[in-house]
């Protein structure tokens, strides 16, 4: 076989490759973020270690970001100890919330990276709690700067044993 015959089967076969993955992209529904489409809907992913919301609002002057059903793996060596929660964000003006939103998968990177630092001991008491919760605020204002985070609250917090 001739060197212009090698790449042009080469060529052939990249294409074939190409179309079929095409194909099995329109034919599953299949976005190249994962995500699976039912009709207009997204379903969720099924990784329940990635399953979260993600919403900001503002009430009374009060600027919000939430964060539901986030599961996070403790740090407790030896043990598959998990922690679910939601958690709330107060920004002190809107700069922070939409900031925050908008870099949501950062911030929940931030968020996740820092309670998994922690172990189910750590944060048993209220002063567990409490040091999680500024650590959290520290480590967004130093990974963002100009974020100013009046506080966090935590609701749903629970870890099994």
């Amino acid at each position: 076989m001739k060197k212009y015959q090698v790449v042009l089967l080469f060529l052939f076969l990249l294409l074939i490759i190409i179309l079929t993955a095409i194909a099995l992209v329109h034919k599953f529904n299949i976005d190249l973020s994962g995500n699976i489409y039912e009709g207009d809907s997204v379903k969720e992913e099924t990784d329940l270690l990635k399953r979260h919301t993600f919403e900001k609002y503002s009430e009374g002057g009060t600027h919000y970001v939430t964060i539901r059903d986030l599961v996070v793996s403790a740090n407790t060596p030896g043990k598959d100890q998990y922690f679910k929660l939601d958690l709330t964000i107060v920004a002190a003006d809107s700069y922070t919330k939409n900031m925050l939103y908008r870099k949501k998968d950062s911030t929940v990177a931030i968020v996740r990276n820092v309670i998994s630092s922690f172990s189910v001991s750590d944060v048993k008491s209220a002063k567990g709690k409490e040091y999680l919760k500024n650590t959290i605020k520290n480590e967004l204002a130093s990974i963002y700067g100009e974020v100013n985070i009046e506080d966090v609250y935590f609701e749903n917090f629970v870890y099994n044993n």
